[in-house]
């Protein structure tokens, strides 16, 4: 979720697999790979004007993928809590309440990190 920042409008959360939590952390082999694609994304960040806060997994839609063993890491606004975000998943949820221009800094942190490490 990258469309109502909660925080500030120049913050990410980066979430990586990172061991610290052993309710959703199902497969510890891959937490070090994450932990690195987090530390390029928190170097890539101040490129796109964005400021972080580094995190852990947690209960998301990743997690079935970290089950299987697959490399997680994940971007977020803060705003999943309902009291938090008025429109979280709702029928009130629009385009007109997404910040686009936090939405675009995002969108162009997680192509460079996928540029970076491909």
């Amino acid at each position: 979720m990258i469309g109502y920042p909660l925080f500030a409008s120049d913050t990410i959360i980066i979430e990586r697999d990172n061991n610290s939590d052993t309710n959703h952390n199902r497969v510890m082999e891959n937490d070090l790979k994450s932990i690195v694609f987090a530390e390029i994304m928190k170097e890539l960040a101040s490129g796109v004007n964005l400021k972080f806060h580094l995190d852990s997994i947690y209960d998301s839609d990743y997690e079935p993928f970290e089950a299987n063993g697959h490399i997680v890491i994940g971007a977020y606004d803060g705003s999943a809590v309902p009291k938090k975000n008025p429109y979280y998943h709702s029928s009130s949820d629009l385009p007109e309440f997404i910040n686009w221009n936090y939405l675009t800094a995002v969108t162009k942190l997680i192509l460079a990190t996928i540029l970076k490490v491909s």
